[in-house]
């Protein structure tokens, strides 16, 4: 056992777990919920609720209740989901919905920027993100990095170019505190090249690789952080509507299952 490392037993990732989201939907003895195929994971309330008018979603219930608001178009074979921050709930999510039938998960949100090279309302296309949260070592042996599936990255890639949007592609930094973010962290990772910080996309990443899912995460940038002092929340409401935007044409189009061994990094 290792007190100063998580998780503190260091063989966990391999072990077999007491129980498993399966196993928890199962205790409430009801029947098999029909789940579509995509989800697509905001955290603004204001994005949820253009969709959920927009690509005309219903209500679906879960038998527990849920830790999350969601809607459903069977039609589009989609769900969308309000979430709060943070890797734990995200991680919940994605073990639950996976439990019932999601395979691939997007989440479309905001990050602040820690790099002079993304400016606020840009749309940030994540190709890895640093593990410094501690939801990913629960499910992965330690690295620094956890990366998207490649194939979905391709597909939404593919959409946003169809809809003649501009992005950029870069890393992110994913932490659990974003009120102890220094300037030290800032410094360090914008010099590796990366663009934004968030709070899930790193737990998201992992969660899929170790469930057999697909994992992306598309961001708007909200804020900089790399600025002396720290600019404060910049976004402003036509950016987000627009952000919720882009996420309906990517609910509305078709994610191609690309081959991830025929493409190249």
């Amino acid at each position: 056992m290792d007190r100063y490392r998580i998780p503190k037993i260091s063989r966990k990732v391999t072990a077999k777990a007491k129980f498993t989201a399966e196993d928890y939907l199962n205790s409430f003895h009801q029947s098999k919920m029909w789940m579509p195929s995509r989800a697509i994971i905001v955290f603004s309330r204001r994005i949820f609720d253009a969709l959920y008018r927009n690509l005309s979603l219903r209500e679906y219930e879960f038998p527990y209740g849920g830790t999350f608001i969601e809607g459903i178009n069977v039609d589009l074979d989609l769900m969308v989901i309000r979430s709060y921050a943070g890797a734990p709930l995200l991680a919940t999510i994605v073990e639950e919905l996976g439990a019932l039938g999601v395979k691939d998960f997007l989440i479309v949100g905001t990050a602040g920027a820690i790099n002079d090279k993304a400016k606020v309302g840009d749309l940030v296309l994540c190709s890895k993100a640093i593990r410094d949260e501690g939801t990913s070592y629960h499910y992965a042996k330690p690295s620094m990095f956890a990366y998207p599936d490649k194939g979905l990255i391709k597909s939404i890639e593919a959409i946003l170019i169809q809809q003649n949007k501009k992005f950029l592609r870069g890393g992110t930094w994913t932490t659990d505190a974003p009120y102890r973010e220094t300037s030290q962290e800032v410094s360090a990772f914008s010099k590796m090249g990366i663009l934004t910080v968030d709070m899930e996309a790193s737990a998201l990443f992992t969660v899929c690789r170790k469930l057999g899912f697909r994992g992306a995460a598309l961001f708007m940038v909200s804020d900089l952080v790399y600025k002396e002092p720290w600019s404060g929340f910049q976004l402003e409401g036509e950016k987000i509507d627009e952000l919720g935007e882009t996420a309906q044409f990517i609910a509305q189009s078709r994610w191609v299952a690309f081959d991830p061994d025929k493409i190249s990094n």
